[in-house]
């Protein structure tokens, strides 16, 4: 059934692609919008963020060529979207960077203590970071995602995306080069992402998994000929190296911050800007410790992958996709001989 057992966001994904590819022409533009994506104005975070919906729609209507192998998106106010490690560094960024010294300004002590109480709840719930107008947005992988995507019938015909995390990365580095294939237009749309549910140490591993998954497929092509036809180039040049590199990397950033997380722990023993604050340092100091297992879980997980059968699975997937493109292809024939009947 739909949304249970073995499905997953790619799974829904590919579906939603198999829909859309059937009830399309191929002069159409397709777009598809998750549904903590908003194009409205609105209050998220506790912070007002005006969008421009209406302009949103236009740039990617006229940044999407019918007929073409492309896809167009945009950046996101509101929740960063990152995986939970993503979001982990960039707390500890934040600690170590000087935000406990809010707590010492009248203006921004509030905001500092609900910051750090959201911190304290870990894992029953994840410290996000917001990005907020007027503040420069985070770059993070292709610079668009699957949560606003406008494409086209060819581009979804051309492969389907991989059952990982990072599905939709994945896909679009398969598609072609940022500013040829992938194109991202300057209106933001909001993600106003629900609170995170408690964080689990098996669903930060399959985070990490497609993680390691994507850098070995940006890695790939990041060594791609301008022209190359980048499905083609990445079946021929992807290897088990790509794969072990792209652990590896994922391994010495963890590693970083389990050793940032040491220096914050340490900080706060009884002076600082928490000195007059014993009761949420004490906690501050538990979620930060329970953040160090989390760190650690997932480092050692990573470390213990099998490069040699993600790289096999990898392209197991890559092989698979004859088989993607006879099933829109049938099934599309089947939808129009059937409506025909009518």
């Amino acid at each position: 059934m739909l949304g249970q057992g073995s499905w997953d966001l790619a799974g829904v994904r590919n579906f939603a692609f198999l829909i859309a590819y059937c009830y399309s022409t191929d002069d159409d533009l397709i777009v598809f919008l998750d549904d903590d994506i908003l194009l409205t104005s609105s209050v998220y975070g506790g912070h007002f963020i005006e969008i421009d919906g209406a302009s949103v729609i236009r740039q990617l209507l006229s940044s999407t060529p019918p007929g073409r192998l492309v896809a167009s998106g945009t950046e996101y106010f509101g929740r960063f979207d990152g995986s939970i490690l993503d979001h982990l560094r960039l707390l500890f960024d934040d600690l170590s960077n000087g935000c406990l010294l809010g707590l010492w300004e009248a203006e921004s002590r509030v905001q500092t203590t609900a910051r750090l109480q959201q911190v304290s709840l870990f894992p029953s719930t994840l410290p996000t970071r917001l990005a907020l107008p007027g503040v420069s947005i985070l770059k993070h992988g292709p610079g668009i995602s699957g949560a606003l995507l406008a494409t086209t019938p060819a581009a979804l015909f051309s492969h389907p995306l991989p059952r990982c995390y990072n599905e939709d990365w994945i896909w679009l580095s398969l598609l072609g080069r940022p500013g040829a294939a992938i194109r991202r237009v300057d209106p933001k749309a909001l993600h106003a992402a629900p609170p995170q549910p408690p964080i689990e140490s098996r669903f930060v591993a399959y985070q990490n998994t497609g993680e390691v998954v994507y850098r070995a497929v940006r890695g790939v092509m990041n060594d791609a000929p301008s022209r190359c036809n980048a499905l083609e180039w990445c079946e021929n040049a992807i290897s088990v190296d790509h794969f072990l590199w792209a652990a590896d990397a994922l391994v010495r950033e963890i590693q970083s911050l389990l050793q940032t997380g040491a220096k914050i722990d340490s900080s706060l023993n009884g002076t600082g800007p928490l000195s007059g604050e014993p009761h949420l340092c004490a906690s501050v100091r538990r979620a930060i410790r329970r953040i160090q297992r989390c760190g650690q879980e997932a480092l050692e997980s990573v470390e213990a992958m099998d490069h040699a059968a993600l790289h096999r699975w990898f392209r197991k997937y890559l092989r698979r996709v004859p088989v993607w493109r006879r099933l829109l292809q049938e099934s599309r024939e089947v939808l129009l001989t059937n409506a025909r009947g009518y």
